[in-house]
């Protein structure tokens, strides 16, 4: 009876799962694929990542205030932390269309991963990118040039904007993006390793909280 019940309980998931799909879309839910799978959420996200080879994570995140919009939920922490593939998190209806793309950057291989995603999507969705430094304000050195860190051929692909701001990054890139009708920010996110898991810096999890925009995030190990 429970076998029964619990078969009876996948689908009824499945077709609600359709019906939200459909009325969500309208016609374009047909080059959609409506798959309800059974495990811990992150668990079953990853497992399925793999499975159909996917190339690319959506997460609805939640627009909260007070305490609460400091927190970031288990689930959608976790795929950032672990996900083999970028993670677009999005809060709220994105109806406008991507038009202006704001990229942190620094002198490391994931940030410079990053800016090329953004100039691959500029180029798709006839956009700019604004390649943005933070500096320490306590740095000995000055701010370099943004754009020294990007090959010539990816900086050929779009219109790039650079600027360099001093202050916390987190703050400062949530600023600007606040600032200016920013569409979507792409992230460098590296994972350094703590004990058998992986963790994301703070500055990544800022960003995701508070961003006024979507976020696209484009992880991997540290390279140290």
């Amino acid at each position: 009876m429970r076998i029964k019940e619990f078969t009876e309980s996948l689908q009824q998931a499945q077709r609600a799962l359709e019906a939200f799909v459909h009325s969500t879309l309208g016609d374009q839910s047909a080059l959609v694929e409506a798959r309800v799978v059974e495990g811990l959420p992150a668990d079953a996200i990853r497992k399925l990542v793999d499975d159909v080879h996917a190339n690319l994570i959506v997460m609805g995140t939640h627009g909260r205030t007070g305490y609460n919009r400091w927190m970031l939920g288990s689930v959608a922490e976790r795929v950032l932390r672990e996900s083999p593939v970028p993670v677009l998190t999005v809060r709220g209806a994105g109806e406008r269309p991507i038009r202006r793309i704001l990229c942190p950057v620094s002198d490391t291989r994931i940030s410079r991963d990053a800016l090329s995603v953004a100039a691959v999507l500029a180029a798709c969705f006839d956009a700019t990118v604004t390649a943005l430094h933070v500096q320490d304000p306590h740095a000995a050195h000055p701010a370099p040039d943004p754009c020294s860190w990007m090959p010539a051929e990816e900086r050929a692909r779009c219109s790039i904007r650079e600027l360099v701001r001093h202050g916390d990054a987190a703050e400062e890139i949530v600023a600007l993006a606040s600032e200016e009708p920013y569409d979507l920010i792409v992230l460098g996110a590296p994972r350094r390793r703590f004990f058998e898991g992986m963790v994301l810096g703070t500055t990544t999890l800022r960003v995701v909280r508070h961003a006024p925009c979507p976020v696209l995030t484009v992880g991997a190990p540290d390279e140290r």
